[in-house]
């Protein structure tokens, strides 16, 4: 409803995914669930350092910042693409039927309540 928003992009953990998906093809099978451990703990320390007031520490989960319509292009297809060659511990059709289905709702509400959504869309300017 609000496309043109800015939000940030958390792309640490996604980094950390497709390396957990390269180290799984790649290194022996004994360090895998040690690894995993480790970037389990990487992701959920970029998770919560967002919440922090001190910026040095917020970019430790590197944050981009861009438009709320370019996200899915950005973080969900390219994951999509690499999941048919990598087995990645992501459910990538949900991620894909939760965008067509949240577009296909955020068309309706715009269409059915035209007043509020602009109320919104300037909201969030």
């Amino acid at each position: 409803m609000v496309p043109y928003s800015r939000i940030s992009l958390i792309l640490g953990p996604l980094l950390l995914i497709l390396v957990y998906a390269l180290i799984q093809a790649t290194a022996p099978a004994s360090l895998v669930p040690i690894l995993g451990i480790v970037l389990n703990i990487l992701t959920l320390l970029m998770i919560f350092s967002l919440f922090s007031f001190n910026p040095s520490i917020r970019r430790f989960a590197i944050p981009v910042d861009m438009q709320m319509w370019l996200i899915p292009f950005v973080a969900i297809v390219p994951l999509v693409i690499i999941g048919f060659f990598v087995d990645l511990p992501i459910g990538n059709s949900a991620h894909i039927g939760g965008l067509v289905t949240g577009v296909l709702y955020g068309f309706y509400l715009r269409n059915k309540f035209p007043r509020k959504t602009k109320i919104i869309s300037n909201y969030f300017r």
